[in-house]
């Protein structure tokens, strides 16, 4: 699959699974135009054209979320830090996020790590996982930012801890001196927490979390850019699924995939509020989308209409609903659709249903683009049946 030309995505946005309306979209983002133009990318963003290059950040005056946009080709820690650091700067810098001596978590997305034997074609971390180059580069922009303690935390359900020295994060925790915690069980204490969702929870008043989640400082969340057969889309939000202990919301004895949080895949309502319930719980600093190489027509191995693609997009914003609203619209999506249509084929329009409950905005006139504009990276993802 490639990037979209301008002819391309007029010919997508008009037929097949994921059409939208060209006024749908600009819907979506919250842009009037007096002629009906889809949001698209330029006749100059084109194979035979030179690259667009980001924008210069300007100061905004406003208090509208600022989201990066940013491009990567590989997963090279060098360059990858590179661009973080740009879009990191563009938000402001991270003197908000991280005070000096700060204890850090780091959600990653590894799916549970659901490959016990680590082994896939492409290798996971190329394709449905968070790769940990990307988090390493991330870990050394943090430590140069004056953070103290750094933990890179998931929940591996029923995978063995091996996953993460067989997906190359023990390697990149111990060069920059990260600690590698699995949510799935409480050590080295005792039992679980209470983390309370506050006013206005939606499933469970409180969740039984890790300890680790309620004493830091700063919560970054890594998700992975992906179609999703129950959320619609997978991103940093969809990401806190996996900060719950599979042996707690487990439903029966082989449930290996939190069964107890998930509703019915025919028109899910209870997944989408579990996921603002632990977003509230607890809250995101930052939220990173990992966009390079990742998973379309589904988010992991075991769905059959899955496979890789190379987008090479970054997203970065203090704002996750935000991000995430930029994220769906980036893959060729509109962050508003009706549930029960593309990409919400199977669920509640999550990202809908927290703007209504006042976490944020997913309209883009409303959100403050920096970098990269949304017409440089726009890639038409196949959505999960």
């Amino acid at each position: 699959m490639k990037k979209l030309t301008r002819r391309d995505f007029l010919k997508v946005s008009m037929t097949g699974v994921g059409a939208l309306a060209m006024e749908q979209v600009l819907a979506a983002c919250g842009q009037a135009t007096p002629s009906p133009v889809p949001l698209a990318p330029t006749e100059t963003n084109t194979p035979e054209a030179p690259a667009a290059t980001p924008a210069t950040p300007t100061a905004t005056p406003d208090a509208r979320p600022i989201v990066a946009i940013g491009k990567a080709d590989r997963y090279d820690q060098t360059q990858l830090r590179a661009e973080l650091e740009r879009m990191l700067q563009s938000l402001g810098g991270l003197a908000d996020v991280i005070r000096p001596g700060a204890k850090v978590g780091i959600k990653v997305n590894m799916t549970g790590a659901y490959y016990q034997d680590g082994v896939t074609s492409p290798p996971a971390t190329e394709w449905f996982a968070v790769n940990p180059a990307l988090v390493g580069a991330l870990c050394e922009l943090l430590i140069d930012a004056g953070a103290g303690q750094i933990s890179v935390v998931e929940g591996l359900g029923a995978a063995k801890p091996a996953v993460f020295d067989l997906w190359g994060y023990t390697d990149m925790a111990t060069r920059v001196g990260a600690d590698l915690v699995d949510l799935s069980y409480p050590d080295p204490y005792s039992d679980f927490a209470d983390a309370p969702v506050g006013p206005g929870w939606f499933i469970h008043e409180t969740y039984k979390l890790h300890p680790i989640l309620t004493e830091l400082d700063a919560f970054i969340s890594i998700g992975k850019m992906k179609s999703h057969s129950f959320a619609g889309v997978t991103l940093s939000m969809k990401n806190l699924m996996g900060i719950t202990p599979l042996s707690v919301y487990k439903k029966y004895p082989g449930d290996t995939w939190r069964q107890s949080l998930h509703g019915d895949r025919q028109m899910d309502t209870r997944m989408p509020r579990v996921l603002l319930d632990l977003n509230r719980a607890r809250p995101i600093h930052l939220a990173l989308v990992d966009g390079i190489w990742t998973s379309e027509g589904g988010a992991d191995p075991w769905e059959p209409d899955a496979s890789q693609v190379k987008p090479g997009i970054l997203l970065a914003g203090k704002s996750q609903l935000a991000t995430d609203a930029v994220g769906a619209t980036v893959m060729g999506f509109n962050p508003v659709a009706p549930s029960g249509s593309v990409p919400f084929l199977h669920s509640e329009n999550y990202l809908a249903l927290a703007q209504e409950i006042g976490m944020g905005t997913i309209k883009l006139d409303e959100i403050n683009l920096t970098g990269y504009q949304v017409q440089d990276v726009l890639y038409q993802f196949k959505p999960a049946p």
